[in-house]
């Protein structure tokens, strides 16, 4: 991002790069990682002979509830 001390303003610098100034400003959101991590972990746990299929679905059921994709 830029400083605020620039000369051009940010939708000139946008227009020349072919840029939206929403992508300019966009920021990624931090993942869950660990949450999806743990919950994974137990159902492997309580399920080990389930494979990514079977995991996945159960991640979607209660008490999970998780979006994840297959």
């Amino acid at each position: 991002m830029l400083s605020n001390n620039e000369p051009y303003p940010v939708h000139a610098i946008c227009r020349v790069l072919d840029l939206p100034r929403s992508t300019y400003y966009h920021r990624p959101k931090e993942s869950d990682d660990l949450r999806l991590r743990e919950a994974i972990e137990a159902i492997v746990q309580e399920f080990p002979t389930y494979g990514s299929r079977r995991v996945t679905k159960q991640l979607r059921r209660s008490p999970y509830n998780m979006r994840v994709k297959s």
